[in-house]
């Protein structure tokens, strides 16, 4: 178990591993041989992670309810390669995210309604999974050919403001997708599912189980 599945399951990960700080109480000013980090209430006084501890061990990092309103600094965190963003309300844009365009794999924002694209977020060459649900409008979806070796792209609750969703048929690489049918769409979320599995149909997750629950990663070949 690690970073790469899609939901994780930490009670199978070395406990000296994993750490959760609540920053309203108590702001990490070390990571240590930590590599599992999530803070919650994270802020600094200029809104931007620049101020994070220097790690090279951290490979997944989450904030929730953080007050950045910029990504500036997290080159701080050498070895990244999971970043999730839940409920940073504060956060305006992709800016500093091509600091980590070497190592970032999985980006997941949510519920981080202000959140816009720039142009950092088009530098990650590197990244397969990509989750932008209800953040701010996108213009349109033409940056995922920035991304060359995505194989997930989920926007629920993301308005694509052109509504051309060719894009996710054009990819090369792309094979699973997630949005809410609008009246503006050119596609339905059903027919794109039925022509990315009819693009390429061979098997691309790797299922593990836990008594009643399951959880997934993408083959490392699916590219």
């Amino acid at each position: 178990m690690d970073w790469r599945y899609n939901t994780i399951w930490f009670d199978q990960i070395d406990a000296a591993k994993v750490a959760v700080f609540d920053c309203a109480k108590e702001t990490p000013c070390d990571f240590g041989a930590l590599e599992y980090v999530t803070l919650w209430r994270y802020r600094q006084a200029n809104r931007s992670l620049d101020s994070l501890p220097i790690s090279s061990s951290v490979v997944y990092l989450e904030l929730n309810l953080g007050g950045t309103s910029a990504l500036t600094g997290l080159s701080r965190l050498r070895s990244l390669r999971r970043l999730e963003l839940h409920h940073c309300t504060k956060l305006e844009s992709d800016i500093g995210l091509a600091e980590i365009a070497g190592s970032i794999k999985h980006l997941h924002v949510s519920t981080c309604s202000k959140f816009t694209i720039r142009g950092d977020l088009l530098a990650l060459s590197n990244l397969e999974v990509l989750r932008l649900n209800q953040c701010g409008d996108l213009e349109n979806i033409d940056f995922i050919h920035s991304l060359p070796n995505l194989i997930d792209f989920r926007f629920v609750g993301t308005n694509v403001k052109s509504g051309r969703l060719a894009p996710l048929l054009e990819h090369k690489t792309l094979r699973s997708v997630g949005f809410m049918d609008k009246r503006h769409y050119d596609l339905k979320a059903q027919e794109v599912d039925a022509l990315l599995a009819a693009k390429r149909p061979d098997p691309y997750q790797e299922w593990v189980q836990k008594g009643q629950w399951q959880t997934f990663r993408y083959n490392s070949s699916v590219t």
